[in-house]
């Protein structure tokens, strides 16, 4: 295991660099949901970094109503994962004592596609890398209701459209 120091979760692919058997680390990103009309529906989605998905596809893979879907505040991140804001991550889903409460949506590339997965240490001014297999691992460890799901096949956010709403230069 590999830890490194994160000034900001901005910066952070700038900024985390880790070396050796480590420099390949697939990053994750964590998002906390629940579905506004059922609050007791929560979803740990972690998927890669650069995976690029819709909300609008997320919430008809989960079973919500267009707009339905919501991150998560503070306050219930707090009280239902034992996290501050900012600092959701799969270690986190061993504080799910009911382990009813929150199921895991986790990126299939990261539980296969590299060695090394990297996630905040449940504070969110650091990264460690953990081996995929330890990551699998912590879900089994934590009980919670699971899915691996393949990110890539959800629809990507539409590109803007006001370049080619743009008029033509006058001459």
């Amino acid at each position: 295991m590999s830890h490194v120091k994160v000034p900001t979760i901005a910066a952070m692919l700038e900024e985390v660099k880790f070396k050796g058997e480590f420099k390949d680390t697939k990053f994750a990103k964590n998002l906390f949901f629940y579905d506004k009309k059922k609050k007791e529906r929560m979803w740990l989605v972690i998927a890669a970094h650069d995976a690029v998905f819709s909300t609008k596809a997320l919430e008809k893979k989960l079973g919500c109503k267009n707009g339905d879907l919501r991150g998560a505040t503070p306050d219930v991140l707090e009280d239902v994962l034992g996290v501050k804001g900012g600092s959701v991550c799969l270690f986190a889903m061993m504080n799910d004592k009911e382990n009813k409460k929150v199921s895991l949506i986790m990126d299939t590339t990261l539980l296969n596609n590299h060695t090394y997965v990297g996630f905040h240490p449940m504070q969110n001014d650091f990264t460690t890398a953990i081996k995929k297999e330890d990551a699998r691992k912590i879900i089994e460890l934590s009980g919670c209701s699971f899915e691996e799901f393949d990110f890539t096949t959800l629809d990507a956010p539409a590109a803007s459209t006001d370049a080619a709403k743009a008029k033509p230069a006058q001459k």
